[in-house]
């Protein structure tokens, strides 16, 4: 049997300063636990990583300062300069707790040697993972497995014809043995701020939205042992969404989860 879970939620500096557009220093791969743009981020007290590209021989970092606003570019934090050259593993150490499910921004700046500061790094994106109260949606399917007369449990293995277990397999349902397509369609009245899809599908799945494949991962999600442990996935689907008809689409296949045969 085959199951699919979807929810679809819907610089000016002042005084002395490096100039970054000079080339002189650039900001490369903002990390946010360790992934760019991350959509699921489940520590909450993130940590922070930057490159540092220059041309000027001897040049190093001696202090930073890190911001983070909300979607809007509202502050939510400023860690205030800090002296040190420490790149990697920065972590957020605000008073007020990141919002499950909501997404940030954030930016870094540095000083250098001689403590002139950069201007500001572009921004970069984060979300936080939602609680388990978000995670409401329901398991869909074409059939149940109280539904497909399979023999119960899910690790048989070419069990011959002329058994009597055999007999069983032939006796199921074909929608038990075969991928199956699922599509839902609805109707954004607007253009959307922020669309994120959470979907887990079992065994693995392949995501579409009006006809085009989201994501260019395979195999998703990742193997587990599932009476124990399901795995989720996260996409944004901010730019794909589109005012008026929308269809969601997943190819669902069986996986690890109902091995047959």
């Amino acid at each position: 049997m085959k199951k699919v879970l979807i929810l679809l939620i819907a610089a000016i500096n002042f005084g002395c300063s490096l100039n970054n557009s000079s080339g002189r220093v650039s900001f490369g791969r903002l990390v946010c636990e360790y992934e760019e743009s991350p959509l699921l981020v489940e520590e909450q007290t993130p940590r922070f990583g930057w490159q540092l590209h220059s041309t000027e021989n001897g040049f190093g970092q001696t202090a930073y300062e890190l911001e983070i606003l909300d979607i809007k570019g509202n502050t939510v934090w400023l860690s205030g300069k800090i002296q040190s050259d420490e790149s990697q593993h920065i972590p957020y150490t605000g008073k007020d707790q990141l919002g499950a499910g909501e997404q940030y921004q954030w930016r870094v700046r540095i000083w250098d040697n001689n403590d002139k500061s950069t201007s500001w790094s572009e921004k970069s994106f984060f979300r936080i993972a939602p609680d388990k109260k978000q995670l409401n949606a329901l398991w869909i399917g074409a059939i149940k497995r109280e539904d497909s007369n399979l023999p119960g449990g899910r690790n048989y293995h070419n069990v011959p014809d002329s058994s009597e277990k055999g007999q069983l397999w032939r006796e199921t349902d074909p929608l038990s043995r075969r991928s199956i397509y699922l599509r839902k369609s609805f109707k954004a009245q607007k253009r959307i701020e922020d669309a994120i899809i959470y979907i887990s599908g079992l065994g693995h799945y392949e995501l579409s939205l009006n006809g085009k494949k989201i994501g260019n991962d395979q195999y998703n999600p990742l193997w587990s042992d599932y009476d124990k442990t399901v795995y989720y996935n996260a996409y944004d689907l901010t730019e794909g969404v589109k005012k008026g008809d929308n269809t969601v689409g997943v190819l669902l296949g069986n996986g690890f989860y109902n091995e047959q045969g």
